[in-house]
């Protein structure tokens, strides 16, 4: 029995621990979509016009 609420336990918490920092790559994945500007094929004279 303690067994198996020490589980529920860990599993909740684990649960927890996964929703709380998920978000944290979400927001990081379209910050770096929207705001990062494609830097691919081009100059360093180029982007710094830009």
């Amino acid at each position: 029995m303690a067994l198996m609420l020490l589980g529920c336990a860990i599993g909740a918490y684990a649960f927890y621990a996964i929703s709380a920092i998920a978000p944290v790559f979400f927001v990081i994945y379209f910050f770096v979509i929207y705001f990062v500007k494609e830097t691919c094929g081009k100059e360093l004279e180029e982007m710094a016009y830009e």
